[in-house]
């Protein structure tokens, strides 16, 4: 691609901001990270000439690196930053009410997705709107949203294509509880979507087709949008940009030269300053003229990445014994075993003190299922 190239792109990125902007319920603000994806959209947001009005905004607890980071970032840069500190569950959660949250839920979603941070709002009242740099994985190439084609090796290699869309995001069924019924009909699918596709799509192009039809769709879809009364528009999201980013080669996709080249065209002075987890491409160094950064952001702590809000894992641990008694009523009243194996995963619940991230995920999502199944949904009024 030639300069024009990048021209016309951050040029369609600005009216993507300007088109979602102009829907911005109150002000205008912006989940700010420690990553590339959310200050490409800041430098998209600053060429549109929208500095002064900006509030980048970051959560995280106290003394959190990813708060850190963003604040230098916003402090180098001159915008307006918000440190939403999020502390540890310090008082004995109302477990009652938080079974009511899940029926809320449950009465929402009908089980489709996990209550993971959905629930915890309670009854929404008013509107509320903000920017976030999702999507921006599409541009990196495919190792961009799927660690295991990050190495191109798939392009010349094709042995283990399958395994690799099967475990796409993460590994399918960690803890073993899909049915037989269920975990092959996902892998068939998963085998005709590739049998099919491999056929007429670009090699190295596969893993984003996969990702825009069956993973960007969701999380700009309803998991995204999940908590009733919240807007998030992703301005980084152009069909007309995506099409000339896919022209480059995988090599340079990897090596995030459309990032680069956005916020260096936009935003040359974000460049320089260091990503949390992340360093440019040593290959960029000089681009445009400028100096990127060769280490990592250092806060003095380490990085964790987001994981669990602690009412999550507060409320699996301490009451283990009342969701293994709803698993149970859902398997001696529903098709529930034709999802998972009820019995399975009580036995792993009761047998474990302490659960990890996808372990919650996988059982705040089986009494989502649960309560739909046995229709136990609260209804709820939210006022918006």
């Amino acid at each position: 691609m030639n300069d024009s190239d990048w021209d016309f792109i951050a040029e369609e990125l600005k009216k993507n901001f300007i088109a979602a902007k102009g829907n911005i319920i109150g002000d205008l603000r912006l989940s700010l990270t420690g990553g590339k994806d959310s200050r490409l959209v800041l430098a998209i947001a600053i060429g549109c000439g929208f500095k002064d009005e900006l509030t980048t905004y970051t959560n995280g607890p106290e003394g959190s690196p990813e708060i850190l980071c963003a604040k230098l970032i916003a402090n180098a840069i001159g915008v307006k930053h918000q440190e939403n500190i999020q502390n540890l569950q310090i008082k004995e959660q109302d477990f009652e009410e938080s079974w009511q949250k899940l029926r809320w839920h449950a009465y929402r979603m009908e089980g489709y997705i996990c209550p993971w941070d959905g629930a915890t709002a309670g009854v929404l009242r008013g509107l509320s709107s903000d920017m976030t740099g999702f999507g921006g994985e599409l541009y990196r190439g495919p190792g961009g949203h799927a660690k295991q084609f990050k190495n191109l090796d798939f392009i010349k290699n094709k042995d283990n294509l399958l395994s690799k869309f099967i475990n796409y995001h993460q590994k399918m069924d960690p803890i073993n509880i899909l049915s037989d019924l269920y975990k092959n009909y996902q892998i068939g699918w998963l085998y005709n979507w590739l049998d099919e596709n491999v056929k007429s799509v670009r090699l190295d192009t596969l893993p984003e087709k996969f990702f825009v039809e069956n993973r960007l769709s969701n999380w700009n879809g309803p998991l995204a949008q999940n908590v009733v009364g919240r807007t998030k528009f992703m301005p980084l999201l152009s069909p007309k940009v995506a099409r000339l980013v896919f022209k480059l080669s995988p090599e340079a996709r990897n090596k995030e030269l459309f990032h680069f080249s956005v916020m260096a065209k936009l935003a040359p002075n974000l460049i320089s300053i260091p990503f949390l987890n992340a360093k440019w491409d040593e290959s960029l160094q000089g681009r445009y003229g400028l100096d990127v950064s060769k280490d990592k952001f250092n806060s003095g702590e380490k990085y964790n990445p987001r994981t669990v809000q602690a009412w999550q894992a507060q409320f699996v641990e301490n009451q283990k014994d009342e969701i293994i008694k709803l698993l149970e009523e859902a398997e001696q009243n529903s098709d529930i075993n034709e999802v998972f194996n009820v019995s399975k995963l009580c036995n792993f619940i009761e047998s474990n003190s302490s659960f990890n991230t996808i372990e919650l995920k996988t059982i705040l999502s089986s009494i989502g299922i649960a309560h739909t199944l046995l229709n136990k949904q609260d209804k709820v009024e939210d006022i918006i």
